[in-house]
């Protein structure tokens, strides 16, 4: 294989054995045998299984960012409908829940090194709020302050999220027709989203 070839099934395999056992359970001896590689040409390319993991997130963070200013151009020229437009945010987090599974676990861990998530909020949001200025996209805040990003993420980022790592497993488990809940969520995200993007009431002084 060639150095490009390596290091890409090196990192494959590192995504799925983090997926699979978590990053504190997954050896670097399983990821050399899986990807069919020396150990030390893992330890070569990244230094160590941090090493692993610090790629495997800067490669999410560079892929769902331009997908978002992708999706972001896009919507400024055309006319998809909601549903559409949220069947494709699902379909590109699908094919990456391997990644999500890892920065979800990796931010419930009692560690406050563990900032990945809330580095990915970070930039997202800050990516958006430009993208929306420059494009003249509607929004209702040209910065990202604490209760923007605070109804963002758990009002839109966070459902999506959860419901792209469990549709399958909730399929599965209650027998409902795959169809349905997908139709059905996107209804009850479209509510979420409006709600996340409204402006905070007023309350009166006094």
């Amino acid at each position: 294989m060639s150095d490009r070839e390596s290091r890409a099934s090196i990192l494959s395999c590192a995504e799925q054995l983090f997926a699979e056992q978590g990053y504190d359970r997954a050896r670097v001896d399983e990821i050399a045998r899986r990807a069919g590689v020396n150990k030390a040409l893992i330890y070569y390319y990244f230094a160590s299984k941090e090493g692993l993991i610090d790629e495997l997130i800067r490669r999410f963070l560079d892929e769902s960012l331009s997908f978002k200013a992708d999706f972001l151009a896009a919507a400024s020229v055309s006319h998809q409908s909601r549903s559409a437009a949220t069947e494709r945010i699902i379909a590109f987090l699908r094919k990456r829940r391997n990644m999500i599974s890892i920065i979800m676990s990796e931010a419930l861990k009692d560690d406050p090194r563990n900032t990945v998530l809330f580095r990915y909020v970070d930039a997202s949001f800050t990516q958006t709020m430009g993208l929306t200025r420059d494009r003249s996209i509607t929004t209702h805040t040209n910065d990202v302050e604490p209760h923007t990003r605070l109804r963002l993420f758990f009002g839109a980022v966070a459902p999506l999220l959860l419901f792209v790592l469990l549709e399958d497993r909730w399929n599965e488990y209650f027998g409902d027709d795959p169809d349905q809940v997908r139709a059905l969520f996107i209804e009850l995200f479209g509510r979420l989203y409006d709600g996340s993007v409204s402006p905070p009431e007023r309350r009166p002084n006094g």
